[in-house]
């Protein structure tokens, strides 16, 4: 889905980062800081998650966490870290 997205949404003069998961770990906000404010960033598309096949009053803790950490946490430390130069060149956008 995230590539999708950045082949729909990206102009050609956009350099286009996609790291996988295993170039990037969600869990991480040291390593995504890294990876985000090493260059500019026009694009971001949050597409990252992880679903556990449970109902959540099956749910454990652990199963619970892991889910949070990486499609809240995780996308909202992929926006901080490319927000602040965002801002700064006037200009990006997050899907």
């Amino acid at each position: 889905m995230g590539r999708a997205v950045i082949q729909a949404f990206s102009a050609p003069d956009w350099a286009i980062t996609a790291p996988g998961r295993e170039q990037l770990d969600m869990h991480d906000p040291g390593a995504i800081r890294g990876m985000l404010e090493s260059g500019p960033v026009d694009l971001l598309v949050c597409a990252a998650g992880c679903i556990r096949d449970a109902p959540l009053a099956r749910m454990d803790e652990a199963m619970w966490n892991e889910v949070f950490s990486v499609n809240f946490t995780g996308a909202a430390a992929c926006a901080a870290a490319v927000l602040p130069g965002m801002i700064r060149r006037g200009r990006g956008h997050i899907v």
